[in-house]
């Protein structure tokens, strides 16, 4: 039960035939909440380098597209609790392989600025301090795209 945070994503993709894209991506994402105990605070700092294929139904100016991929997910967990009026904390770190799925659609604005939106599903589980969590979630994300 973690609280959402900020999320960003840089990607590059290839058509490679009509109706099918590959995409390489590089992101930021975090979240937060409470150990089990709940007397300490919890931080996931996450780094995505992910790959992803895309099928794509044009039509007209607009792109319907279904996704499919994986990533490597570089995580940093930080726990910090309050100790004698002052916040005391540690981290531990991971990378992990994760699987997305995902919907989406573009409008092409002119031959070459396109905006979108895109609604993705990871699924990841981490390994830190011993303890594995899930970092399972969806994600829905406003694009603004150069086409070269």
């Amino acid at each position: 039960s973690f609280d959402s945070g900020f999320n960003g994503e840089v990607t590059f993709g290839r058509y490679l035939a009509p109706g099918f894209a590959v995409e390489g991506g590089l992101g930021y994402f975090e979240t937060k909440g409470h150990t089990p105990s709940g007397l300490a605070d919890r931080k996931f700092k996450v780094m995505p380098l992910t790959f992803s294929i895309l099928g794509i139904a044009p039509f007209g100016q607009f792109e319907a597209y279904g996704m499919a991929g994986l990533g490597v997910y570089f995580v940093k967990d930080e726990v910090s609790a309050p100790v004698f009026g002052t916040s005391q904390g540690t981290s531990d770190s991971s990378a992990d392989l994760g699987l997305h799925l995902g919907l989406g659609g573009r409008y092409h604005a002119t031959k070459n600025v396109f905006l979108g939106l895109e609604g993705k599903y990871l699924w990841l589980t981490t390994s830190t301090f011993g303890v594995d969590t899930r970092l399972d979630g969806a994600t829905v994300t406003a694009n603004i795209g150069y086409r070269f």
